[in-house]
């Protein structure tokens, strides 16, 4: 990437999600930022990045307020973040996963036939069962007794923070400055309860398409399009500003 050319953010996710996530950025950069009355452009957050953590990136987010230090952010870097670090807190293999999800699919589909069985009145008709959303606890965490999912975790580099929140089957990456100014306790606080409820409907649309394509319901090509689809209908009437 070149040293004078701001990135351009983008993705697979409907337009009013990358929208509501540049707006995001902006609100963080501007109430947790001491920049402004400083006349300095140092801002507290370069990049947010939405993907999954199984390593599939869905998006990446810069904001509408020009930060010099996005310059800099190496296109090399942020797919390693996207594909392998992403991918450690919930460090459970993709296979693992898709064998236990469908495993409690099918455990599900058998308890409703069971009592579907044995009801003597008229049959109803059931909605469509939202797939579990929780992942396997985390192999390493559950031994020491430390719960069972990492919900977010944070790494100090010389020239950026890395804070990722977990929300499976997602994971939100954002590239914090390493200015010692950066509040990551403000930025947190600001950051993960709005992505928790903007990325709801991503969180849904994802598993429902995990589960077809583990059951053998759809192929790469599908997913993509079934993806864009789901989200698409799902995310209308979403907060936008």
């Amino acid at each position: 990437m070149s040293a004078n050319k701001r990135p351009q953010g983008g993705g697979i996710l409907p337009s009013n999600i990358l929208k509501s996530l540049d707006e995001l950025m902006d609100r963080i950069n501007e109430g947790c930022s001491s920049s402004a009355t400083e006349g300095t452009s140092t801002l507290p957050i370069m990049a947010l990045l939405v993907g999954t953590n199984e390593g599939i990136p869905l998006s990446r987010s810069y904001g509408n307020i020009y930060n010099h230090q996005q310059t800099f952010i190496s296109d090399e870097v942020l797919s390693s973040i996207e594909t392998i670090w992403a991918t450690l807190p919930s460090a459970i293999p993709p296979h693992v996963k898709n064998v236990m999800a469908l495993c409690r699919r099918e455990t599900n589909d058998e308890n409703s036939s069971s009592k579907n069985k044995n009801n003597t009145g008229p049959l109803k008709k059931e909605e469509p069962n939202v797939p579990n959303l929780k992942d396997p606890p985390h192999p390493l965490l559950s031994h020491l007794g430390l719960g069972d999912h990492v919900k977010s975790t944070i790494a100090f580099y010389d020239h950026l923070t890395l804070i990722h929140v977990h929300i499976a089957p997602l994971v939100v990456t954002i590239l914090a400055s390493s200015d010692p100014s950066t509040n990551i306790g403000a930025i947190k606080l600001i950051a993960i309860p709005y992505l928790n409820e903007l990325l709801e409907p991503v969180k849904i649309a994802m598993a429902r398409l995990r589960y077809k394509f583990i059951s053998g319901g759809a192929n790469s090509e599908m997913m993509m399009m079934m993806m864009q689809n789901s989200l698409g209908d799902s995310s209308s009437g979403y907060y936008h500003g």
